[in-house]
């Protein structure tokens, strides 16, 4: 069974853009996961810890056949082959080449998987949610649309996120 889902992208280290890229790339790789739609660039501040430098974010819609449990070796391997380092514990919240999360996936039960879904922090996120609602306003997340998670967050979050509309990710085909 097809199953659409979205996939948040987060580069603070490198060359930023080119690394959204290549994970939009690297995933469209990924046999039986087709790219549909990207959002436009968002730049923003790191979200829970202190950084010079900021994130360029996107988000994915994108549909598969894979099993939930697949999903973890899927972004682990992106992360890793754009040069992600996971192995130390205070890697979470540190400077990266590469973020990828897995929002939200359509009858998504978990069977084998570590991660979360829905992303138990995606409706506190801007860097999420303002390019999840240009793809998909009255989505519903945590209870709400994308739209009234995006009016819950606080002024501050929202007037230090740019949207880089020159910025564009190629969607493969």
């Amino acid at each position: 069974m097809r199953r659409t889902g979205y996939i948040a992208l987060g580069s603070n280290l490198g060359v930023r853009a080119a690394n959204l890229q290549r994970a939009v790339d690297s995933l469209a790789a990924v046999k039986a996961v087709t790219i549909e739609a990207a959002s436009h660039v968002l730049e923003t501040p790191p979200w829970g810890y202190e950084s010079a430098s900021s994130y360029l974010n996107a988000v994915l819609r994108f549909s598969t056949t894979r099993a939930d449990a697949e999903f973890d070796s899927i972004i682990a391997d992106c992360e890793s082959a754009l040069g992600r380092d996971r192995s130390q514990p205070e890697a979470a919240m540190a400077d990266r080449p590469i973020d990828i999360d897995l929002i939200w996936l359509q009858h998504w039960e978990g069977q084998g998987s570590l991660l979360e879904v829905p992303h138990p922090r995606a409706h506190l996120r801007a860097f999420v949610l303002l390019p999840l609602e240009e793809l998909e306003a009255e989505f519903p997340l945590n209870g709400m649309s994308i739209a009234e998670c995006v009016d819950a967050l606080p002024k501050a979050e929202l007037d230090s996120a740019v949207w880089q509309r020159a910025l564009h990710l190629r969607l493969p085909g």
